[in-house]
């Protein structure tokens, strides 16, 4: 026989306020887990908020690797170039 297992078994869902249900669905393991347990078990349910969500934190991680991308960068003299006075 097969071993039958609960896919989403390992995603944390405790009884608390409104208030922090809220706080942790803005969270990524929030979301995640929100939206797979909409998908598994209420296929009608919305998942607009929960993949809202997650392309926030994406639109996030995207733009400070760019910045840690470019923090390090150098400004290159060239010799014999002048530079425009600033105005």
């Amino acid at each position: 026989d097969r071993v039958r297992s609960r896919p989403i078994s390992g995603i944390r869902r405790a009884a608390s306020s409104e208030s922090m249900v809220s706080k942790r669905e803005a969270t990524a393991p929030g979301a995640s887990g929100n939206l797979l347990r909409s998908l598994a078990y209420f296929p009608d349910a919305s998942t607009t908020r929960p993949w809202l969500v997650l392309a926030g934190w994406a639109v996030v991680g995207v733009a400070l690797s760019l910045i840690g991308r470019h923090r390090d960068e150098e400004v290159v003299h060239l010799e014999g170039m002048v530079e425009p006075d600033p105005a």
